[in-house]
This record gives C-alpha cells, sequence and structure tokens, in this order.
C-alpha cells in the first residue's frame, strides 16, 4: 500500500486595474504553503521490502494569473504554478529487511503553465484551457536513510523519467435564479509516465480522462463552489520493456495491466474587497 497526501495551504491575493481605470485586466498572486506525507507499506511474512510514514513541509511556492477582458463577454487568461520540492523524512522506519533512521526522500511538484479563454452567451457560458506541465523536472529521487546496525548511510534510487504533459479541459456552465451555476466538464489528461519504469501506485503510463459537475453560488461580495470529479485512465505494460531500463529500479512494478480511478471533492469560497 502507498498513500500520498497533499495539503495546501494558499492564501491569494487579485487586483482589478479596471476599478482603477487601468483597462480591462486582472492580476492575482497566491502563496503555497504545503505539506506532503507519504506512507508505504510492502512486506510479506518474512521480508519487509517498505514500512515507513514520512512527512514535510514546503515554504517556498507561489502561483501568479494574468486575465484579460477584450469585450465584454470574452476572457482570456494565464496562469503559472512554481515547482516545489519538499523533503519527507521520518525518524525510524524500515528498508528491504534492515531497520533505518533518519529516512528521506524529495518529493518534487513540477511547474505548470496555463492558457484559458471563457466565453459567455447568457445564460450559457463556455471555457477552454490548456495547461502545459514540465514533468520531465521528475527525473529520479533517493531515498535515503542510515543503518541502525552499523550507522552506514544507504539507500536506493527511484527512477521516474516522465515526460512532459499537455493537459485538455472543456466546460460549460449554465446559470439560472440570478445567482445559481451548474456546470460540467471534460478532461483530457496526456500520458506522462513511462512504461520503461512503472508504478502500481501512480497514474499509468496512458492517457487518462476526467469528467466533473458542479454547482455555484454568487452572493453580493462573496461566492462558494462545490465540484465532484471522476478519474479513469489504463495501460499496458509488457513485460519485456523492463530488459531497456538504462539502470536497475528495485521500486518499479512489473509488466501488466494498469489503471487508475480517483474521485475528487472540491469546495473553494472566494469574497471581495470593493
Amino acid at each position: 500500500e502507498t498513500k500520498v497526501t497533499f495539503i495546501e495551504l494558499s492564501p491569494a491575493v487579485a487586483v482589478d486595474f479596471n476599478m482603477l481605470g487601468w483597462g480591462n485586466w486582472r492580476f492575482g498572486a497566491g502563496y503555497r504553503l504545503s505539506m506532503v506525507t507519504v506512507d508505504r507499506v510492502k512486506k510479506s511474512d518474512s521480508f519487509t521490502f517498505f514500512d515507513y510514514s514520512l512527512k514535510g513541509l514546503n515554504y517556498e511556492g507561489f502561483r501568479v494569473g494574468l486575465q484579460w477582458t477584450p469585450f465584454q463577454d470574452l476572457d482570456l487568461g494565464v496562469v503559472y504554478r512554481h515547482k516545489t520540492n519538499t523533503n519527507v523524512k521520518v525518524g525510524e522506519g524500515k528498508t528491504y529487511n534492515q531497520d533505518f533512521e533518519d529516512i528521506n526522500i524529495d518529493f518534487l511538484l513540477p511547474t505548470r503553465l496555463g492558457f484559458g479563454a471563457r466565453y459567455q452567451i447568457r445564460p450559457v457560458s463556455v471555457a477552454v484551457d490548456v495547461e502545459y506541465i514540465f514533468n520531465s523536472q521528475n527525473e529520479e529521487a533517493f531515498l535515503a536513510g542510515t543503518q541502525v546496525s552499523d550507522g552506514a548511510p544507504g539507500g536506493v534510487k527511484v527512477p521516474y523519467y516522465w515526460d512532459d504533459n499537455l493537459i485538455a479541459r472543456f466546460g460549460i456552465e449554465y446559470g439560472f435564479l440570478e445567482r445559481w451555476a451548474v456546470r460540467a466538464g471534460y478532461t483530457f489528461d496526456g500520458q506522462t509516465s513511462t512504461k520503461l519504469y512503472p508504478t502500481a501506485f501512480g497514474t499509468p503510463p496512458a492517457p487518462t480522462h476526467s469528467g466533473t459537475i458542479g454547482v455555484g453560488y454568487e452572493g453580493d461580495s462573496w461566492e462558494a463552489n462545490l465540484a465532484y470529479a471522476h478519474r479513469t485512465g489504463t495501460g499496458e505494460v509488457p513485460n519485456e520493456e523492463k530488459d531497456k531500463r538504462d539502470v536497475s529500479c528495485l521500486t518499479c512494478s512489473e509488466g501488466g495491466d494498469y489503471g487508475i480511478v480517483l474521485n475528487g471533492i472540491y469546495l473553494d469560497f472566494s469574497y471581495y474587497w470593493h
């Protein structure tokens, strides 16, 4: 079993330059405080491959965005999210039947760059966006620690060698009763992980597809939104792929059929100072 959890606190501010008489531009920026936990257990009655729970904090994340309204019913935007590299660690655990202390590994969330457009034909709005993810920043990591028995350093290389990825999204919104809106969307997420170094605890080496539904309410100076997303994807890895690896991979999985099913619930709240 592998369990990876991200908790992110992201206070953000936005400025509407139109209200200042500077044109139909809006700028936003957010600071990202991230907590990452990694729990992994793989063992039999006689041998323990992994048994540890890691945790780490990152204080260096941020995102910025710029939006332009060239005319009343069209919005265009660009957003940038900077990468974060979080060192997660624990005082003691077990790896390959050996007791270790000071176990740690770096966990990288890559840079993202996105472009989007929204066009409104009241009461219907249509939105599209594309996002380029620099997943090739995930080349390899090193799970390190110190053996309790003799104090010798040890560890195992964790290769990724992912490819950069393009994500395309389409959404439609219908407004009703002046303040309410219902939404539906679709996302295509291209393949990023490689069949040379597959893992059963992440995205399969294949494209994935997501469907979303949601509802939103807009008050006088605030708004709230609730959404549900369902993501699926499957891919096949031939057994002979592992013979082509340039580096050994003790943490990689074998050939076979890989799949993913994710369900997400998202809630956000915004308040506006006029």
